[in-house]
């Protein structure tokens, strides 16, 4: 009878023991606790892959920042993020949540997504214009990259007219100068729904044009993450066009308008000096394109530029 006790209390003990191990195992905590299972000098460092996208040139004051950062390792680690400003002070890191990975079912390496846009590593907003520097570090590996922040109210100033029947909007502007100019756009779609993704790589848009060598052009910003746009947002990009003292001339196409038109810029003209011969045909009659997820809505001149209406009927 001693015995048949001393077997089940021994049974007993041994399964509690077993029951305890496994819950221990399985918690989220002693899974935490095994992040560095696999130590950094055994971590072939091949492995270990930082990647970011989705990060744009240029926000709005208070605008959400929204970008991707993608990582892969044989480690349970979060990306590091920081944010300093111009003077080189912090002004924003990520948020330092504990990182909870199942190294029992995973495989490894193993890939993570994080998207700003969800929270994922905190909310990032700026309401305060100027340039910043942003660092994002993961195991060794860093990307480091910087973005402008601009106010909604740099978009007041003169607006430009868009083309009537019977005549041409042309800008104009002077040689050695650099003119500014706000652009707004509207979404007409959104993305979920835009049927013509493939124009648009990735949902990113591409801002900016060319008018030769005798100009440096630049677009803030000059790329647009689209994968969250809704149809009816707006959003800005500031152009600025610097132009060298030997670029005196007509270029047919510059600052955009409407869904895919663009005016002419003549360079060192007077208003009274243009008339419909300087422009070729396809500038007066205008262009087609594919179906834009967005048009622009309203172009307004900030400094160092003017534009003037040359009649293209009867002459």
């Amino acid at each position: 009878m001693k015995t048949l006790h001393f077997a089940i209390i021994t049974g007993v003990g041994i399964s509690i023991i077993i029951v305890a191990t496994i819950l221990i195992f399985f918690t989220p905590a002693y899974r935490t606790n095994q992040q560095n299972l696999i130590s950094q000098s055994q971590t072939n460092a091949s492995v270990i892959k930082l990647t970011v996208y989705g990060l744009n040139d240029a926000y709005l004051v208070g605008q959400r920042i929204n970008f991707n950062i993608n990582t892969t390792s044989t480690e349970c680690s979060r990306p590091h993020v920081i944010l300093t400003s111009e003077s080189g002070s912090n002004v924003w890191t990520n948020r330092p949540d504990a990182m909870f990975c199942d190294i029992i079912s995973s495989s490894w390496p193993t890939s993570w997504h994080w998207r700003l846009d969800r929270g994922d590593l905190g909310v990032l907003q700026i309401n305060k214009t100027g340039t910043y520097h942003i660092t994002i570090s993961f195991l060794g590996k860093t990307i480091e990259r910087e973005f402008s922040v601009i106010s909604s109210s740099d978009c007041h100033g003169k607006n430009i007219s868009k083309n009537q029947n019977g005549s041409l909007m042309v800008l104009l502007m002077n040689p050695n100068s650099t003119a500014t100019i706000c652009t707004t756009y509207q979404f007409d779609s959104s993305w979920g729904s835009y049927p013509n993704k493939a124009i648009y790589k990735g949902g990113m848009a591409h801002f900016g044009f060319s008018l030769g060598p005798k100009f440096n052009v630049t677009a803030i910003p000059s790329l647009l993450n689209m994968t969250n746009a809704s149809k009816g947002d707006t959003f800005s990009v500031m152009y600025k066009i610097s132009s060298a003292t030997d670029s005196k001339g007509i270029y047919d196409y510059s600052i955009p308008w409407d869904v895919c038109e663009q005016y002419p810029l003549a360079v060192g003209y007077d208003a009274s000096e243009l008339k419909k011969s300087d422009f070729p045909l396809e500038v007066l009659l205008g262009r087609t394109c594919p179906n834009s997820i967005f048009h622009v809505t309203s172009n307004t001149i900030i400094s160092d530029m003017n534009f003037t209406e040359v009649i293209t009927t009867g002459q």
